[in-house]
């Protein structure tokens, strides 16, 4: 199946680099920025086009320093992004707009919020993984992504081979990880999503797989700052059978940032947002 997308356009970036995006959804509608998942890319956001539409979403999805086409930037902690949001912003001509953590990009969008709060309307960490969460919090997750997280700091040449070859694995319906709930699985069938995911797949190790190992490899530390520094409005969205990031890391964060919205999602996995991207616009713009 072929899967069209929106036409990519470039920003400037701080040190002369440029970023990577796509904005899909309702042109004039609320601007939300994504930090997607790890490996991720531009496309991440493919399948959401006609419900960000729908809900009165402009979604703009940057590929992050290191994927797709965004130019790689030599800082080496979670706030690695946070030129490059800014600069976003600016490219865009806003002074502020809501921020979306996925998976694997929720500590970027975390570190965002604590050095940039006068720039994020809203912040929602969707299926987020959080840096420093201790092993209790991630109880259940998948062995083969705790494995990667392993490799990630001790044989991080090992994880990028097998990152390079993770695409048909991550989008044939025929060869899910052992251990995905359902939920999941029935995603992965959907010819649309699989597409979608394929797409991204490719896209997100254009430049290699080093900023995925990058990323793996920053979330055993804890972020800088303290998570209780954060005070824009947060929306913590999660599926309770997330085999990916358990649902305890999203507990995890909750207990640190109490003032926070904990919305779990009643047998949803890692993948809600592919089939039923609701909840994040109603945590947008509830």
């Amino acid at each position: 199946m072929t899967i069209s997308a929106p036409p990519t356009r470039f920003a400037p970036a701080p040190g002369g680099r440029r970023i990577a995006y796509c904005v899909y959804g309702d042109p004039t509608g609320v601007p939300a920025i994504v930090a997607h998942g790890t490996p991720g890319s531009r496309f991440q956001a493919l399948t959401l086009d006609a419900s960000a539409a729908a809900a009165g979403v402009r979604l703009i999805c940057p590929d992050r320093p290191g994927f797709g086409e965004t130019d790689p930037v030599d800082i080496d902690d979670f706030h690695a992004w946070d030129g490059d949001f800014g600069a976003l912003l600016d490219a865009l001509e806003l002074d502020r707009a809501s921020l979306i953590g996925i998976s694997g990009g929720a500590g970027y969008a975390l570190a965002v919020a604590q050095r940039a709060p006068d720039r994020i309307e809203h912040l929602v960490v969707a299926c987020g993984m959080v840096p420093g969460a201790p092993a209790s919090a991630t109880r259940g997750r998948l062995p083969v992504v705790t494995l990667a997280y392993w490799l990630a700091r001790r044989v991080p040449g090992l994880l990028g081979i097998l990152l390079a070859r993770r695409s048909s694995a991550a989008t044939d319906p025929a060869k899910p990880p052992n251990g995905l709930p359902e939920s999941d699985r029935l995603a992965l069938n959907d010819p649309a999503i699989r597409a979608s995911t394929a797409r991204d797949a490719e896209a997100a190790l254009r430049q290699g797989p080093g900023a995925a190992v990058a990323d793996m490899r920053r979330y055993h530390r804890a972020l800088p700052d303290p998570l209780a520094t954060i005070t824009a409005p947060t929306t913590i969205v999660h599926g309770d059978l997330d085999a990916n990031v358990p649902v305890g890391v999203a507990r995890w964060l909750h207990a640190r940032l109490p003032e926070a919205d904990l919305r779990i999602l009643p047998e949803a996995g890692h993948l809600f947002a592919l089939t039923d991207p609701t909840p994040l616009w109603h945590a947008l713009i509830d």
